[in-house]
Parts: C-alpha cells; sequence; structure tokens
C-alpha cells in the first residue's frame, strides 16, 4: 500500500508538474496572443495614421492643383489683358496716324490753295500795276501829244 501510495504520490506531482506545465503553457500562449493582439492593434493603428496622412496629402495636393489651376488662369487673364491692351494701343496709333496723314494732306491742299491764292493775287496785282501803267502811259502820251500840239 506504502508503495501504492508513493507511486499515487509520484504520479500525482507529475500530474502536477504537467498541469503546471500546461498552465505555463497557456499562460505563454495567452501572452503571445495579447502580445499578437496588440501588434494587430498596433497595426492597425499605423494604418489608419497612414490612411488619414495619405488622405492629408491628396488634399493638399488637391488644394496645390487648384492653386496651380488658378494662378494659371491668372497667368492667363494677365495675358488676354496684355494683348487687348496691346490691341488698343496699335489701334490708337494707326487712328493717330490716319488722323495725321489727314491733317499733313489736308495741310497741303490747304499751302496748295494759299499758294493759288497768292499767285492769283501776284497776278491780279501785276495786272492791276499793268494797267495802271498802260493807262499812266496812255495818259503821259496824250499829255505829249498834246504838248506836241501847242508846239506845233
Amino acid at each position: 500500500v506504502e508503495s501504492e501510495k508513493g507511486e499515487i504520490c509520484e504520479v500525482s506531482k507529475q500530474l502536477e508538474n504537467r498541469m503546471n506545465a500546461a498552465a505555463q503553457k497557456v499562460r505563454r500562449m495567452i501572452g503571445y496572443s495579447n502580445k499578437f493582439a496588440e501588434i494587430v492593434r498596433e497595426q492597425k493603428r499605423k494604418a489608419e495614421e497612414d490612411r488619414l496622412e495619405a488622405e492629408r496629402k491628396a488634399q493638399q495636393e488637391r488644394l496645390e492643383a487648384g492653386k496651380k489651376v488658378e494662378e494659371e488662369r491668372i497667368i492667363l487673364e494677365r495675358k488676354a489683358e496684355e494683348e487687348r491692351k496691346l490691341e488698343e494701343e496699335k489701334q490708337i496709333a494707326e487712328r493717330k496716324a490716319e488722323v495725321k496723314r489727314k491733317f499733313e494732306e489736308e495741310k497741303r491742299r490747304a499751302e496748295e490753295e494759299w499758294r493759288l491764292e497768292e499767285e492769283k493775287q501776284i497776278a491780279e496785282r501785276k495786272a492791276e500795276e499793268e494797267r495802271r501803267f498802260e493807262e499812266e502811259k496812255r495818259r503821259a502820251e496824250e499829255e505829249w501829244r498834246l504838248e506836241e500840239e501847242k508846239r506845233i
């Protein structure tokens, strides 16, 4: 009986050791499981942070792209405004040139009219002087003739 009791004690100790070993394995497994769950939670948290960061970057890129589009629109508007101003200046220059050309043409015509009027007046004065000269000459001849007749 004693030896059986010793055997039972031995078996009981072996069982207890096995149970302790099994319990330790279970605790280790629980530890691994907790560690794994912590790693999974950390990966999920990191994935969510990455997703939020990617979303923020995408939003920033859309914002910058919008700014670039706006800047390009402003540049195009400025170029169009400059081209419009250059076209206006060109038209103004063309109108000025046309006005100047008409002015010069009118000036030439007025100068020609003035010259013709001058020539006409000179011709009239000359004709008047010639008429007076002829009249004076006729009077002088008449007087000379009368003087000659008186002498005769």
